[in-house]
């Protein structure tokens, strides 16, 4: 599920329960309005469900030109987590996967509300509730050998992204985070500030 897009936000979005269930529809107005958000149907509480991956593939396969990016596996507003049964959940066609940790929870103690899938999270990451979280305890959940990498299948480039990177502070927690990190694990380490659009990787400005 999505939360629907905030004022400001400008990408169009498609409701395929309002008429755009056919893809040849999709693909037309995709290449007319240029990005698009694509939901399936409006629920309650300003929310809107996602595509099944099989539709996400057919999308795919008409070769539009253009970029599908699936947003899945949503960790409830947290920042930090690891996957639950059955995820992740993958379209056949994915050729890279970003996992996504919010860098700001670098700094507090760790408790449900800073961690997705707490008990489980935290025995990956090597956390105690309480505790204060640092990079070492983020590289650990995102490399442990039961979190995201092992269940990526192979063939696909792998990235880790850690977002809310705002200035010096927060690039020198990205550097000791990607420094914890086993060397082959993900194809690229990043880092940013996507409101301000800056970007990092492995450190240096991309």
């Amino acid at each position: 599920n999505l939360h629907a897009l905030g004022e400001g936000e400008t990408p169009s979005l498609l409701l395929s329960e309002m008429g755009r269930d056919q893809i040849t529809d999709a693909v037309r107005a995709w290449a007319a309005r240029g990005a698009v958000v694509w939901v399936e149907k409006k629920l309650p509480k300003n929310m809107f469900r996602g595509l099944a991956p099989d539709r996400i593939y057919e999308l795919h396969a008409e070769k539009t030109g253009g970029v599908l990016l699936v947003k899945t596996d949503g960790a409830r507003k947290r920042l930090l987590k690891t996957p639950g049964a059955g995820e992740p959940v993958l379209p056949r066609s994915t050729t890279h996967a970003l996992l996504v940790f919010g860098l700001s929870a670098v700094g507090r103690p760790a408790g449900p509300d800073v961690i997705h899938r707490f008990e489980q999270t935290c025995a990956l990451a090597g956390l105690k509730p309480g505790q204060i979280i640092e990079p070492r305890h983020m590289a650990a959940a995102a490399a442990h050998p039961e979190s995201y990498p092992a269940r990526l299948p192979s063939g696909i480039r792998r990235y880790l992204y850690l977002s809310h990177c705002n200035g010096l502070a927060e690039q020198k927690m990205a550097r000791e985070v990607w420094s914890a990190i086993p060397p082959g694990l993900y194809d690229g380490l990043l880092a940013g500030n996507s409101v301000e659009g800056k970007f990092y990787a492995s450190g240096d400005s991309a």
